[in-house]
């Protein structure tokens, strides 16, 4: 009962969020949209409506993207606050920074492509105030030279800098903007390992389900796609978090060290992860299906914990992941239907599916 009461004032923003959630009926309708416009009429009999107010014709898929994930930014920030503080609140923190270190991703790739006006007007640093990074952002989107960026988030986030950094000397050794990518996320994936191993009783067992999950992700999906771009071993070895859950370290230890992705996934295959996933009947052919069906799980998991008594804060994580999943399908579809992509082609690949 004491760990319950912990929770007293977080189980009334749960069942208020979750009631928000458009599950699979919504994400079909949306689905069924004709063009952009109407998409943006469906979403608008949503609770995404007050987010919509500001978007400008003619609509884009990015417009639309960006101006949901506020909705994303602000369901975890609501969780988070009526979560005890202490570890729990750190890894809902910690939640909240991945949104921030997603527009950043793009912000950096946009700066190296040299492309940084095009998409000023999508990012509105006013958006991220909530995870503390507003500042960031908006410095961000004031550069154009990649060493700048660089400093700049050593100026302002020495931490992360520390991280950004190491990828600048890769990057001009490898020459590939990918490397950015993936040490914004082991940064994100490093910082939230160190707080969930600090978690206690049904705290780390339900995040340990859910974000233990989402860590191997990164470790595999940055593996498998390293192989592919054929990048250094020894890049491999530093880009690891090492947090493993349902993938052993040996495992992931031998696909770094594969020829090919057929044997990267080969390897995998062999992990408790993958095992799941088969026994659940989401199976994958292809590395490009590996994510969608983690996922799959984890939503899945989500809901399954999300109505879990007592509660902890593996319910508010569970609430963040549905939400995000919801918010990556609709801007699957918002950008299939710009491209005029086959409505079976994106159920293939909606986690809501």
């Amino acid at each position: 009962m004491v760990l319950a009461s912990r929770y007293a004032y977080l189980a009334p923003k749960v069942f208020f969020h979750k009631g928000l959630l458009l599950r699979r009926e919504g994400i079909m309708k949306l689905l069924g949209a004709r063009d952009l416009d109407d998409l943006l009429f469906k979403l608008g009999e949503t609770s995404y409506s007050p987010y919509l107010k500001e978007m400008r014709h003619p609509v884009s898929s990015r417009a639309i993207e960006c101006a949901i994930r506020k909705s994303l930014v602000d369901t975890i920030y609501d969780l988070k606050n009526v979560t005890p503080s202490g570890p729990p609140r750190e890894v809902m923190d910690s939640l909240l920074k991945r949104q921030a270190v997603d527009a950043l991703k793009i912000i950096l790739r946009a700066i190296i492509d040299g492309t940084i006006n095009a998409i000023k007007e999508f990012y509105d640093p006013k958006a991220y105030v909530k995870t503390d990074w507003s500042s960031l952002i908006a410095s961000m989107l004031e550069v154009e030279d990649l060493v700048r960026a660089i400093s700049t988030i050593s100026e302002i986030e020495p931490r992360l800098g520390k991280y950004v950094s190491q990828a600048l000397r890769t990057y001009e050794e490898l020459r590939d903007p990918i490397i950015f990518s993936i040490f914004l996320d082991k940064y994100v994936y490093d910082n939230l390992l160190g707080h969930l191993i600090k978690l206690k009783g049904n705290d780390k067992r339900h995040c340990n389900r859910l974000l233990g999950v989402l860590i191997d992700m990164y470790n595999i999906m940055t593996v498998i796609g390293g192989v592919y771009r054929g990048l250094p071993q020894e890049v491999l070895d530093r880009s690891i978090v090492s947090g493993y859950y349902m993938i052993s370290r040996d495992l992931l230890e031998s696909m770094v060290k594969s020829k090919s992705v057929l044997e990267a996934i080969e390897i995998f295959s062999r992990s408790r992860l993958s095992s799941e996933l088969v026994r659940l009947g989401l199976r994958y052919i292809g590395p490009q299906d590996i994510p969608t069906q983690i996922m799959r799980l984890l939503r899945a998991r989500s809901e399954s914990i999300i109505t879990s008594l007592p509660f902890s804060v593996g319910v508010a994580v569970a609430t963040s992941l549905l939400k995000e999943f919801e918010v990556r399908d609709i801007a699957l579809i918002a950008s299939a239907i710009e491209a005029r992509v086959k409505r079976a082609v994106i159920v293939e690949n909606l986690i809501y599916m």
